[in-house]
């Protein structure tokens, strides 16, 4: 288990979906202040598709290799996943804000939530037929 799983926190809500909270160690500084205490929520494909937009450009440079690419993909993820950082208005968090002023260190705990965030989804109870008949197997195939 890593040293910074003790500052994630994970709640579930029906109205706003899968959330993780937590507190950066480095933070972000903007105008003399550090922003720390997060949200982050569950990524989605079109969260996946803006990161590859964002980066795009960058992703054809054979010298910075698949694991810079992976990692720019994810800050570009990151920056939509976030509810909440500190004070720092939404509209602000993109991916160039993130990439130039997020620490590494604090991009791992980012990480680590994302992360704590997918086992949380997957630890929900799975969908499970009923034992009466399925709409579909009604005797007749649809054309």
């Amino acid at each position: 288990m890593s040293e910074n799983a003790d500052i994630v926190t994970a709640q579930v809500s029906a109205d706003t979906g899968m959330t993780v909270s937590g507190s950066l160690p480095l933070g972000i500084v903007v105008d003399g202040v550090r922003h720390c205490k997060f949200v982050l929520r569950l990524a989605s494909v079109d969260d996946n598709f803006y990161a590859l937009e964002q980066v795009g450009v960058e992703a054809g440079d054979d010298l910075v290799g698949p694991l810079s690419n992976a990692m720019r993909i994810g800050l570009a993820m990151f920056s939509r996943q976030l509810l909440s950082l500190g004070g720092i208005p939404l509209e602000r968090i993109d991916y160039a804000f993130l990439r130039q002023h997020l620490a590494p260190t604090d991009y791992d705990v980012l990480w680590e939530a994302n992360e704590s965030l997918k086992k949380k989804r997957n630890a929900l109870p799975e969908y499970e037929a009923t034992s009466g008949p399925s709409p579909l197997s009604s005797g007749s195939v649809p054309a």
